[in-house]
């Protein structure tokens, strides 16, 4: 089998770095520390810059913050020197010439975003390597793909670590919200329930909900009570994962509601002419929202994700919907049943911030 990956022989193309932007960023922070807690902290790991110079100096950088001192040329040279890394680095030469070499200190969030791109491309490229070696080396293929899937969630969720940050900084993003927000008082995914709606909101982006309750209480009825009139009503994307329910009692399930015929009566199927007329008008109604169900008894978390991004890459996906959470299938270790849900449930909120 021969791979195409329009590159000319012998010229292979270089991993995605750029040193410049590293500099400039470094460059930037020495100059004004102001830059570091406003860009690099808890964005940018000495494990996300290309070159080992840069990443010691970075490191010199957070372990000055971490004690608390005032960031500046003279502590970070005094910290490479007390760990005797100044050498490596070139001395304070170096340091000097990253704050001569710096463009301008108010592109520091562009300096910033390039690097953060590259080190995450960097990190995929890895993760490809590592599924490379997955295909030629496993038996099994279903296990492949699950581990395949994994490398990529892990390179996904690594973009959305962050480290503590400041109030200062915080409050600061919290007011651009709410500015952006204006007179809209209901950003989120309307629920269709008034009083809930008007205490939330509606769901708001990365919110992981959980219905809990005793078998037969209607957990299932109420999670697509609110897809049907997110999607039908308020025109948002769903994701309907059922690993309890076929996807035809879905459907069942919503006709009904739309409808507003009794469930029952539907599977026995005595219905009258005008419930036969309702039907075919709720179907109508359906065919138009942007509902997609995913219908089976075996799905693991890698599952959801992968089907989810394809959806918000092709639609946008504004509620995703799994009934129900102890059905997921983990990793299948010794850890038990209740370690293993709870493993699944914050991957599961790692998907609802991505």
């Amino acid at each position: 089998m021969t791979v195409d990956y329009g590159l000319e022989r012998g010229t292979p193309k270089p991993p995605p770095e750029n040193p410049e932007a590293e500099a400039s960023l470094l460059g930037a922070v020495l100059i004004d520390p102001a830059v570091y807690e406003g860009v690099v902290r808890g964005r940018i790991a000495p494990a996300s810059l290309s070159r080992e110079q840069h990443r010691l100096i970075l490191g010199a950088i957070e372990r000055v913050a971490e004690r608390g001192e005032a960031l500046g040329f003279q502590t970070v040279q005094t910290e490479l020197a007390a760990r005797s890394e100044l050498d490596e680095i070139g001395g304070a030469q170096f340091l000097v010439g990253l704050m001569q070499n710096v463009p301008t200190v108010a592109h520091a969030e562009s300096y910033a975003a390039i690097v953060e791109r590259t080190a995450l491309l960097r990190r995929l490229i890895q993760a490809a390597n590592e599924i490379a070696h997955l295909a030629l080396t496993r038996e099994d293929a279903e296990s492949a793909v699950s581990d395949a899937q994994e490398l990529l969630f892990a390179v996904s969720e690594s973009s959305l670590h962050r480290d503590v940050v400041p109030l200062e900084i915080a409050l600061r993003r919290f007011a651009d919200q709410i500015t952006a927000r204006g007179e809209d008082q209901r950003q989120g995914v309307p629920t269709g329930f008034e009083h809930l709606d008007a205490k939330t909101g509606g769901f708001q982006p990365s919110d992981l909900i959980i219905i809990g309750g005793r078998p037969g209480l209607g957990k299932t009825s109420l999670a697509l009570n609110v897809v049907w009139h997110a999607a039908v009503a308020a025109h948002k994307t769903c994701a309907v994962f059922s690993l309890e329910m076929t996807e035809l009692q879905v459907v069942q399930r919503l006709i009904s509601m739309t409808a507003e015929i009794d469930g029952n009566r539907m599977r026995r199927g005595r219905l009258s002419e005008k419930e036969f007329e309702s039907i075919n008008s709720a179907s109508n109604q359906l065919q138009r929202a942007p509902i997609f169900i995913e219908e089976s008894s075996r799905l693991t978390v890698t599952d959801i994700l992968a089907k989810s991004r394809r959806l918000q890459a092709d639609r946008g996906l504004d509620l995703v919907v799994v009934d129900y959470l102890q059905l997921i299938e983990g990793a299948g270790d010794d850890e038990g049943r209740v370690q293993e849900v709870a493993v699944i449930t914050r991957a599961l909120k790692s998907i609802a911030r991505e």
